[in-house]
């Protein structure tokens, strides 16, 4: 059984990380720029999870996802959604953002944001089956096309 929570006590953010390239590494090559995360390291890590609420999926012991999420105006900010390729297609995505979801009620926010890069269709996929439309789109520092598009989720 996975369980998603809260974890204050967790301090392995060395494993995180690598959750994170894992889950990741099939972005090496397809998007431009290349992802914010081979910027961070486990300190990195530490400290956004200081900044922002970490929310891990484990089973048992065994680290199965994790998301980031952080107030944003009158939204909830979802970011660096990962899950282990052992756990997926299992609803735990749905379950981080019913888990989300629940958050945005309690700290009184109308929507969950987040941003997907334009040549990820699968994430974009995704997050449209979920509920999320597209919003709005974004282009990273230096560039002359949107890089990434900003998708939304009203909470009911």
């Amino acid at each position: 059984m996975v369980t998603i929570e809260v974890d204050s006590e967790f301090d392995d953010f060395s494993a995180l990380l690598a959750l994170l390239h894992r889950s990741f590494n099939f972005m090496d090559g397809r998007i431009n720029p290349p992802s914010s995360l081979h910027k961070l390291d486990a300190e990195g890590l530490r400290k956004k999870a200081e900044d922002e609420t970490l929310l891990l999926a484990k089973s048992g012991e065994l680290l199965a996802g994790c998301l980031f999420v952080r107030r944003q105006g009158n939204a909830v900010y979802l970011g660096k959604l990962a899950i282990d390729e052992a756990f997926r297609g299992k609803g735990l995505g749905r379950q981080f953002i019913d888990v989300a979801t629940m958050i945005a009620k309690q700290w009184s926010c109308e929507a969950l944001e987040l941003e997907t890069r334009v040549e990820l269709h699968e994430n974009q996929a995704f997050f449209e089956h979920l509920g999320f439309a597209k919003a709005g789109e974004n282009a990273h520092e230096g560039f002359d096309r949107p890089t990434s598009f900003y998708y939304r989720k009203m909470v009911e």
